[in-house]
């Protein structure tokens, strides 16, 4: 277990689990690496509403896996271990917004192609908002921003309490060690909205 906070009010925690763990596993991980953020824990269990966004999007024809694991993507096990922590913690409203790359480019493609983890967000009661209708919301950077001072996003994805990143840590072929920053670029409103995604994917990163 890593826990390295220098010059930070902000806590980073890791734990080790074997990729090959049963869900039961994985869900015994992620309690070991939270249950020491008791002030995060706190604001979950007052919030009323989360967000959450998954790195999950993907074409099934697309999807690549490895041992049984989605090697791009938050993998289905790591999914539903989640889930089950955060509903053993809170009752809030949870919704998962994103914007699907597939839906808004790829002629004819449906959500029920992209959002692999749609049985997941029922069993556990999530809301999947797509983010590509409307309504939309300009949000200003706090403190300004280095590159954009405000972001065109899903309402969606703004009107909650607390918002979770869900993601694989990721080396990305564009923009080298993006970690899991990459999955927040995923709520960027394409066109008529806002800019064409690979204004952001290929020499921008959100935030």
């Amino acid at each position: 277990m890593t826990n390295y906070t220098p010059y930070s009010p902000y806590k980073v925690r890791a734990v080790e689990c074997h990729y090959r763990s049963n869900e039961e596993g994985i869900y015994q991980a992620l309690k070991r690496a939270t249950e020491p953020l008791t002030e995060t824990w706190e604001r979950l269990r007052k919030a009323k509403r989360i967000g959450i966004k998954f790195n999950h999007d993907k074409e099934v024809k697309n999807r690549i896996y490895f041992e049984g694991h989605l090697q791009q993507l938050v993998t289905h096990k790591t999914a539903r271990a989640f889930l089950r922590l955060l509903r053993e913690k809170t009752d809030a409203e949870l919704v998962a917004p994103d914007v699907s790359f597939y839906t808004m480019y790829h002629e004819g493609t449906t959500l029920e192609q992209t959002v692999t983890f749609a049985d997941i967000f029922k069993e556990f009661g999530v809301d999947y908002i797509n983010g590509i209708e409307p309504p939309h919301k300009t949000v200003s950077v706090p403190g300004g921003g280095r590159m954009f001072k405000e972001y065109v996003l899903p309402e969606g994805a703004v009107d909650v309490d607390e918002f979770i990143s869900v993601a694989k840590l990721k080396n990305h072929a564009f923009m080298g060690v993006t970690l899991s920053l990459k999955n927040l670029f995923g709520l960027m409103v394409g066109e008529p909205g806002g800019k064409t995604r690979t204004y952001y994917h290929h020499l921008v990163r959100m935030p």
